[in-house]
């Protein structure tokens, strides 16, 4: 579970900011989540700024420019952080989407949906956390939506990603804890695999995407091809 985010609200009404901000605050303290809130007033404040968000609430009916074209803008300069728009416009869900709105969430802003939109922002934060891992003698951080799979070899780990190996200290059974469960799959004794990554799924192998190929034990293989399918309706 991610321990510390950072959101952002831009919306022009204060009284919006407080009811946004409560809900959020409300939400993290209930799931033992650190939260920091920046407010921006308009469309311009948040293009100017330079802060590292995880997401942001933007309101659509900005007085400047609209909250699309801002979230237009934010895509087009490969902002990474996801975005809820807040509407009274249901006519917007469309445009909305185009530009990679991840949520939206209708005002008057009602807690129940929009624990629902904050809670599925949390869930993809964790795909971002970053481990410590090792090649040769030099210390890297890697997100966990970089790792392919994880081989146990010995008393140490292999942590693949796309193009690189690296050494890791921790035991298969130790990053099976620190990995999220939704994502990660422990297929064998000696694998664990991201199931984001996964091109086709044989008998006892696993093709990656990469061209890899990893084991999948018959004892693990029905509770897998379960937790695979719970992957691919959520996350796909």
């Amino acid at each position: 579970m991610v321990r510390q985010i950072r959101i952002g609200i831009c919306d022009d009404n204060e009284f919006a900011h407080d009811v946004v901000e409560d809900y959020t605050k409300e939400y993290c303290q209930k799931n033992g989540i650190d939260i920091e809130v920046i407010h921006y007033y308009s469309g311009e404040d948040l293009l100017n700024s330079k802060d590292d968000l995880d997401g942001l609430l933007l309101d659509i009916a900005l007085p400047d420019m609209d909250g699309i074209e801002v979230g237009r803008q934010l895509k087009n300069r490969g902002v990474p952080y996801k975005v809820i728009m807040l509407s009274v416009r249901q006519d917007k869900y469309k445009e909305a989407f185009k530009i990679n709105a991840f949520r939206f969430v209708s005002k008057p802003v009602e807690q129940k949906e929009f624990d629902e939109a904050i809670s599925d922002l949390i869930e993809r934060l964790d795909d971002k956390k970053e481990f410590s891992v090792y090649d040769n003698r030099n210390e890297y951080m890697i997100r966990s939506d970089e790792i392919f799979y994880i081989e146990a070899r010995g008393s140490e780990t292999r942590v693949f990603t796309k193009n690189y190996d690296f050494r890791s200290e921790k035991s298969l059974t130790q990053w099976e804890e620190d990995l999220d469960e939704k994502r990660f799959y422990r297929t064998h004794r000696s694998y664990i695999v991201h199931m984001k990554y996964i091109k086709e799924r044989k008998e006892t192998d696993i093709e990656l995407k990469n061209g890899e190929i990893v084991k999948v034990s018959k004892e693990r293989k029905d509770n897998f091809e379960m937790a695979y399918m719970n992957y691919d309706t959520r996350y796909r």
